[in-house]
This record gives C-alpha cells, sequence and structure tokens, in this order.
C-alpha cells in the first residue's frame, strides 16, 4: 500500500511534501504531471490545483500546508514530531510558514510576465535593499532562532523554510539573487542546519544526480564574513 503524489516537476509547492513523505518513511511514488497530463488532471482534480496526496485507501488530500500539517503530527526527528501537540507551538509554526507564502504569493504573479528580462528586474527589486520581499525575510530574520526557526527543536517551519529559502536561490524564480540569503546569516544557518540532517541530504543527493535544478538543496547556504 502507497502513498501517490502527484505535482510538477520542479522543488515548489509539492516539494515539503515529498520531503515529509520521505523523512516519514511513507512508501509513496513521486508521479510527475507535465504540461500535457496536466489539463486532464486539473479537470478531475478537486480544487483545479497541485499537489494531490492520495492515499493508501484512495482518498484524495489536496491544499499544501493542509497535508503537510497532516504528514507533520506523525513524522519524527530527534524525537519530536514535527507538527506541535502545544497549541501556541502549532501558531507559532504557522506563523512562519504563512508569512514565507506571503513571500511566495508577492514573486508568484511574476510568472505571467512575458518579456524575460522585466520578468528578472520585477523580481530582483522585489529582494532588493528596499523590497518588499526584503522587508518580510528582514522581519523573519529578526523573530527565529540561531539554528531553529523555533526554540531548539526541529518543526514543521524549518522543513518549510529549507524548502522554501532554497526554492527562490535556485533557478525557478530567476531573477532572485542566488547569494540573497548574505542578508540573513540566521537564515541561512536555519537552511544548513536542516539541510545537515541525514535523512534530508540522502534525499537531495539523489535529486541532484537526476536534476540540476535541486544542486542547491544539498548546498550549503552562503555565509556572510
Amino acid at each position: 500500500m502507497t502513498y501517490n503524489l502527484k505535482y510538477f516537476g520542479i522543488p515548489a509547492l509539492g516539494e515539503p511534501v515529498r520531503l515529509l513523505l520521505h523523512i516519514g518513511k511513507y512508501r509513496w511514488e513521486d508521479q510527475i504531471v507535465t504540461r500535457d497530463t496536466w489539463p486532464s488532471l486539473k479537470r478531475a482534480s478537486k480544487w483545479g490545483f497541485l499537489p494531490v496526496l492520495t492515499t493508501p485507501e484512495g482518498r484524495e488530500m489536496t491544499q499544501s500546508k493542509a497535508i503537510c500539517r497532516y504528514l507533520a503530527k506523525t513524522v519524527c526527528i530527534s524525537g519530536f514530531v514535527l507538527y506541535p501537540e502545544c497549541p501556541l507551538l502549532a501558531f507559532a509554526v504557522d506563523e512562519f510558514i504563512d508569512v514565507f507564502e506571503d513571500i511566495r504569493m508577492k514573486v508568484q504573479p511574476t510568472m505571467q510576465i512575458p518579456d524575460q528580462q522585466e520578468k528578472e528586474e520585477a523580481r530582483a527589486g522585489m529582494f532588493g535593499v528596499s523590497g518588499e520581499c526584503t522587508e518580510l525575510l528582514m522581519k523573519i530574520e529578526a523573530e527565529c532562532g540561531e539554528e531553529h526557526m523555533i526554540g531548539d527543536r526541529v518543526t514543521l517551519c524549518d522543513l518549510w523554510a529549507f524548502y522554501f529559502l532554497n526554492l527562490l536561490r535556485c533557478s525557478v524564480f530567476e531573477g532572485v539573487p542566488r547569494d540573497y540569503l548574505l542578508a540573513y546569516p540566521k537564515l541561512a544557518q536555519n537552511v544548513t542546519t536542516f539541510g545537515s540532517l541525514p535523512a534530508v541530504r540522502e534525499y537531495y543527493s539523489e535529486r541532484a544526480e537526476q536534476n540540476p535544478m535541486y544542486a542547491l538543496f544539498v548546498t550549503a547556504a552562503p555565509a556572510s564574513d
């Protein structure tokens, strides 16, 4: 009995689901959706969006954050479940994830800009000195911990930060400076700390061999001097 994940072959919203399935040692298959297969899947899916996770019992689960919370309640690292039972800790996890999503929603519309140079310039501006994404990242940097986003334990928002901050510096969003994390030493350390976990390194070392887009996921975040 296996889970089936349907998502595009990029490290975007389906990526934290993939990583949770791997860390949790679930039996699962990664069904890559292409431009050719997506139209028929879109019509058949519940809300018309990906990712879609189908359970061994045949239930279709949608909405990336909801799927991740579901999985993270059973996935453990160092003896702690990734989605805390404590309501206040769970709120803190969700709050960080939602702020990262606020950043993504600022960048996402640039995908519709037809001119490549204009698209890249728009993204570069968002992450410039006075850019709106820079403003949010600075606030996250001020609030997060030195090695973990919250306290001294790994939680779902560490996984989310690792996925999202790497997504921004890989080739999905061309124009975002690949070294932008230099301005955020705590976030950079969080990325490096989570990325050094054996299960994470194992997973991305294999992925990087298959797809160069994943190369940065096995490279430590840049550190400031």
